[in-house]
């Protein structure tokens, strides 16, 4: 099992062939400098793909001549049209969001015609290392999915425990987020949460409503009296919408001194969805976590 973000370097080195990294609107030093440790090391072979005259360079300062390819369109959203058709076409094995609006991005994946969605759910899972856990955590859906359903979260929670999975947590925790371990009155995702935890069947644990401080702190559960099996060691944090996943995450890395990497999942490859004012670490971590999921995430 992975502990923190940075054994993501060696887990996926060694690899016998470069995967395809297609990415969108790529001539942007903080996407290329993302990208240029992992094609040294050949675990990856960019397709750059970008509107502008200026790529070629760009990419050639870099990264290693012969070790990338580049793909002109018109604009950015023919860009992310010619993206989605290299993992169609089997080229590359993971897609990347680079200087690009995320509306834009994601408008050509969920394409009908020519898309690569291979799910009804879409959903981000951010795994976070944060000082004082000592552990990797995923957070899941900060990114995607506003209010999810029933069916929306079923799928948010498997999404969330194959991420863990890949990172080797064979049986994670998942911990439905809410204010308390009760079911709060007219709280509707609380209802909701007690519906999905009290489901047979699975391969792992579900539980809440559940509070944070009982997913993630040892001890505190014992103290409530919580009569669960989670007790402070939660793999898995299913939030109720995406403002609580947002601003959980963020809390994480701006005051927890935390450090992220994110894939959404629910297309026929892993997809790298990170912000655009998002660091080249945070950035070359999602692509190995793209690359740690495999094709067909």
């Amino acid at each position: 099992m992975l502990t923190s973000l940075a054994q993501l370097d060696d887990f996926v080195a060694g690899r016998d062939q470069a995967v395809g990294i297609a990415v969108v609107t790529a001539c942007d030093d903080a996407v290329l400098t993302s990208l240029a440790q992992l094609t040294e090391a050949g675990v990856i072979r960019p397709y750059l793909v970008d509107p502008s005259d200026a790529l070629e360079a760009k990419a050639a300062e870099h990264l290693p001549a012969g070790s990338f390819e580049c793909l002109t369109a018109s604009d950015d959203a023919d860009a992310a049209a010619k993206a989605v058709a290299l993992v169609r076409e089997g080229k590359a094995g993971a897609l990347m969001k680079g200087h690009v609006s995320s509306g834009t991005f994601l408008k050509a994946v969920v394409d009908r015609e020519t898309g690569i969605r291979a799910s009804a759910v879409l959903s981000h899972v951010a795994v976070l290392q944060a000082e004082k856990l000592g552990r990797l955590v995923a957070v899941t859906d900060g990114g995607m999915v506003t209010v999810p359903n029933a069916e929306q979260t079923e799928a948010i929670i498997d999404h969330g425990v194959a991420v863990m999975r890949a990172l080797g947590r064979e049986a994670p925790k998942v911990a439905l987020l809410s204010a308390a371990e009760t079911v709060i009155p007219r709280l509707p995702s609380a209802e909701l949460q007690a519906e999905l935890a009290a489901k047979t069947g699975r391969e792992y644990v579900v539980e809440g409503p559940i509070s944070l401080d009982i997913a993630l702190v040892p001890g505190i559960g014992a103290e409530k009296g919580y009569p669960g099996e989670i007790s402070g060691d939660a793999d898995v944090i299913v939030v109720p919408d995406i403002v609580t996943g947002n601003a959980l995450s963020k809390s994480l890395i701006y005051f927890g001194g935390g450090v992220m990497a994110g894939v959404v999942l629910g297309a026929t490859c892993p997809i790298i969805l990170t912000s655009r004012s998002a660091g080249a670490d945070e950035k070359r971590y999602s692509i190995e976590l793209a690359i740690a999921m495999g094709a067909g995430a």
